[in-house]
Order: C-alpha cells, then structure tokens, then sequence
C-alpha cells in the first residue's frame, strides 16, 4: 500500500534538479541522491514548494516527501517510517529498471523504496 501511494505521489510531481533556475530536467534513472550535500539531497517540484529525497531525522536521515522553501520541512510522506534512520554516507538510487533503492555502505543494506514494472520517468506536473 505504501508503494502504491508513493508512485501516486511520485506521479503527481516532476522532480528537476535545478526547478530554482526554471529548467525541467526530468530526473532519469541513473540518477543519485546523498544526504551529505545540500546541492543533491533532494529532488524539487517545478514549484519548488515540495521535494522527495533526504532530510534530517533523529541522529541520521530519513527519505520521504516534504515541503521545502520553508524554515521547518513538514514532512508529507516518509518511506519505511519504522526503520532507523540512515547515516550519511546513505545514497538513494533511481536504477535503471524503475527502482528506487537505499544503500548504505556502513549499514551493508539496500532498501527498495519503490518499485515499478517496467523503466520510468517522472514527468507529470503538479
């Protein structure tokens, strides 16, 4: 059910790496996030009022979806909000074949955050 509801809400934005400067580069698979950095931690919405990717929880980082563009992110959606949170060295995958995977190095683990059948791309607008 939760796999269900995040391609629901996956569907409803278009994530770009740079909606700030109003280009629409669809994220592709292949593509990496990493909590570490502030420049690709998350993925915005055209808007750039919502993001999916990392943010700080507790003593690591969860993935989920949020409201950015303000001083405190409301967090909307959480991906396997029972489990820990990650550490930094976490990166989040979007694989070729649709998948969105967690890895973590120190952790020795890969988590599916979501999963489609077939390759996909985010390219509906919000």
């Amino acid at each position: 059910m939760a796999t269900i509801y995040l391609l629901l809400v996956l569907s409803a934005l278009i994530f770009t790496a740079q909606a700030q400067q109003g280009q629409s580069n669809i994220v592709k698979p292949g593509s990496l996030l990493t909590p570490a950095t502030t420049t690709n931690s998350s993925w915005l919405s055209p808007s750039g009022l919502y993001a999916f990717g990392f943010y700080k929880q507790g003593y690591g980082y969860a993935v989920g979806i949020f409201i950015e563009g303000i001083p405190q992110k409301t967090v909307v959606w959480t991906a396997n909000r029972d489990d820990s949170p990650v550490p930094a060295d976490a990166i989040l995958n979007f694989t070729s074949d649709g998948q969105l995977v967690l890895q973590s190095a120190q952790q020795g683990t890969k988590t599916s955050i979501a999963n489609s059948p077939g390759v996909a791309n985010f390219s509906i607008h919000a």
